[in-house]
């Protein structure tokens, strides 16, 4: 009876570990609904802003890795997510990744800023918030910033993007989503530093 009480709740954490998974990263995407199309308050919708709006994406923004074109394993998104987890918990600045095989847009820093203001990211009044994307049709990073993280990162973008060609001309697109993550943090750290000694 114990053997089978034990297997049952062995059983019942893998289950929930897969549960728990799926909302952590995926490719979903749903219809915008049509009253709102999705977007926060503050945004404007004129005809234009919407038809691009429309050309967005619409995803859950509790999942933070949107791996469209399939660059990271199962396991690798879970490490991200973890990281990305942390992260957003000490600097309370969102963060989100995304890979495309396919750019709709005119660029990929429209593609990057559509798909953070055209989904339910950010944190705090301003949307505070860094998004990573790895575009694979324009063949380019970018770094998008809202809120406090603008003027905590724009003048660090290209030291960071440096720090990631290392990794993506290698294909090594983990490490690549990896070490954003981690000169992002660094550079949180650094500026907090400095904020504190002038």
């Amino acid at each position: 009876m114990k053997k089978k009480l034990i297997y049952s709740l062995i059983i019942i954490s893998i289950l929930l570990c897969t549960l728990n998974y799926s909302a952590l990263a995926s490719t979903n995407t749903y219809t915008r609904p049509s009253d709102s199309l999705g977007i926060k308050n503050d945004i404007e919708i004129t005809s234009v802003r919407e038809t691009t709006i429309k050309k967005t994406p619409y995803v859950d923004a509790t999942e933070k890795i949107y791996d469209f074109a399939d660059l990271f394993t199962d396991d690798e998104e879970v490490e991200l997510y973890n990281k990305i987890k942390t992260f957003i918990e000490n600097t309370n600045i969102d963060m989100v990744i995304v890979t495309i095989n396919e750019n709709n847009k005119y660029s990929s820093m429209d593609y990057a800023d559509d798909f953070y203001d055209y989904n339910d990211f950010g944190i705090g009044d301003n949307n505070n918030g860094i998004l990573f994307l790895i575009d694979m049709h324009y063949r380019k990073m970018w770094i998008s910033t809202t809120g406090d993280a603008i003027k905590i990162y724009n003048s660090k973008i290209d030291s960071i993007l440096d720090k990631c060609y290392t990794y993506i001309s290698d294909k090594n697109y983990n490490k690549t989503a990896l070490t954003f993550i981690e000169s992002t943090q660094n550079a949180y750290d650094s500026h907090t530093r400095n904020k504190w000694i002038t």
